[in-house]
């Protein structure tokens, strides 16, 4: 089995989007991971059938030890990707990036969630990022946040940031509590019948290039409230493990009521038992929202 080990870095950030859901720990603990914690992590998790590392924050690319983490996981030939904001992509990070062993680069459009005056300087901007990542890298994702704000720009996004040879776009909603500042203002879930005819068609290509259909259907009836009747499975817990810079392990970003252990206090092996044991509660993803639903992209 193909096992995925999501590395938190750190908490830490470049930019404070009001929607992020930044994944602070729980843990009091002061003691964070050390390069040496993360030379045994890596070992452990190869021993037990770990083969992807993804590396993410906050923004993983401010995390003082980048590129020696980097080291250590090709070190152990695990295939390493990194998610990032893309704000200080510069020719220099990525040679560095490239040099340390990374595999590929996925970054968020983050800025990108608003229609206004600074939206083509923006789209620009990114554009020049991912010019400079292929230079040393085979492929580049970018992941676009749809929001009653941009959903118009949908099919332009997907031609600039898609092609057949080395460049993909994810798109999925803006998730944001029906309580926050900003749920009245982004939130898709109270669009028109209108507007997401328009969206689907914004989307057309992508669905038909992606087979995407029923991902989209997902996503709509999720917006609208509407929980899938089908059978559906969640990977995460049992393909997925996230741990973050305490070593705290989770089956999932969104569900820290699920905590399986320390890797600093805890046998590994028990570690990985405890987190399928704890995952058996999503395996028929009960809580599958739109903060998570770009995880069924695949979905059918």
């Amino acid at each position: 089995m193909n096992l995925t080990a999501f590395l938190i870095l750190s908490d830490d950030c470049n930019l404070n989007c009001f929607y992020c859901f930044n994944n602070k720990s729980q843990n009091t603990n002061s003691k964070k991971l050390t390069i040496s914690d993360y030379s045994t992590l890596f070992e452990n998790l190869k021993n037990n059938g770990f083969s992807t590392i993804i590396l993410t924050g906050g923004e993983p690319l401010i995390y003082p030890e980048i590129y020696e983490i980097i080291k250590l996981s090709k070190k152990i030939n695990f295939e390493t990707l990194l998610l990032t904001n893309a704000q200080i992509i510069d020719n220099n990070i990525c040679e560095n990036l490239k040099n340390s062993g990374l595999d590929g680069i996925t970054i968020s459009l983050s800025n990108l969630i608003e229609l206004n005056d600074t939206l083509e300087n923006k789209i620009d901007f990114y554009e020049q990022k991912i010019n400079i990542i292929e230079k040393y890298f085979d492929f580049v994702t970018s992941t676009f946040l749809i929001t009653s704000k941009n959903f118009k720009y949908i099919h332009r996004i997907y031609k600039k940031f898609s092609n057949d040879t080395n460049r993909s776009v994810i798109f999925q909603p803006l998730y944001l509590q029906e309580n926050s500042d900003n749920f009245d203002k982004y939130s898709l879930s109270k669009i028109s019948d209108d507007d997401w005819k328009e969206i689907k068609q914004q989307l057309s290509d992508w669905m038909i290039k992606h087979n995407t259909y029923s991902y989209i259907q997902l996503f709509h009836d999720l917006i609208k409230g509407i929980k899938p009747t089908n059978m559906m499975t969640c990977f995460m817990g049992t393909s997925a493990v996230i741990i973050d810079y305490y070593g705290d392990v989770y089956p999932c970003f969104h569900r820290k009521d699920l905590y399986a252990g320390n890797i600093l206090k805890h046998n590994f092996k028990d570690l990985i038992i405890n987190t399928l044991y704890k995952s058996d509660s999503l395996v028929s993803a009960p809580c599958i929202s739109t903060k998570c639903v770009s995880l069924f992209l695949s979905y059918v």
